[in-house]
């Protein structure tokens, strides 16, 4: 009943009194593997609290909260959508809608965390999203910060992809 409050404290103590407490050990027992409280805390109005739920999403039945997890890839706030993706990374690798709504999103950030991820599994879907990321002109007022482009690129080459050569050789001339 708490874990969705208004209060991000009341959420968050209610999250971790469900699933960390140390005093508790048989209560954590009974409930770090359920689903509802991970969608619980996934429908918390505050931002800390379903962060809290889409990372400790990852203990739960991949097939009851793959959808929630998916639909937060939508949610503004940066730790949302951040946990979300990684919870998706560790329990739906291949889940070709997950990642689709990852490097289709308005924020370029969920793009390139999501092919950091892959880069890490050396999953070529990262290619194509970092080379239409790294392409964008400068006279776009779209166009990502340096940061994130450079973050793009070293995500794109941990894949490890040859045929992606000398789209780098091009790179080198970017002044990011």
């Amino acid at each position: 009943g708490l874990v969705p409050d208004q209060s991000v404290g009341v959420g968050t103590a209610a999250f971790e009194a469900l699933v960390k407490s140390k005093s508790n050990k048989d209560r954590v027992a009974r409930y770090k593997d359920r689903a509802e409280v991970y969608l619980a805390a996934m429908s918390s109005p505050r931002p800390q609290v379903r962060a809290l739920g889409a990372e400790g999403a990852r203990k739960a039945d991949k097939d009851l909260v793959r959808k929630r997890l998916i639909e937060l890839l939508e949610d503004e706030h940066v730790i949302v959508h951040t946990a979300a993706i990684e919870s998706l990374d560790k329990l739906l690798p291949k889940d070709q809608h997950a990642w689709n709504q990852a490097f289709g999103s308005k924020f370029w950030g969920l793009r390139v965390r999501a092919a950091e991820l892959c880069g890490k599994r050396r999953d070529d879907r990262a290619i194509a999203p970092m080379r239409a990321l790294l392409t964008i002109p400068e006279s776009d007022p779209n166009r990502p910060s340096p940061e994130l482009r450079q973050r793009g690129a070293r995500a794109m080459a941990d894949v490890g992809d040859r045929g992606s050569i000398s789209f780098f050789v091009e790179l080198l001339d970017d002044r990011d």
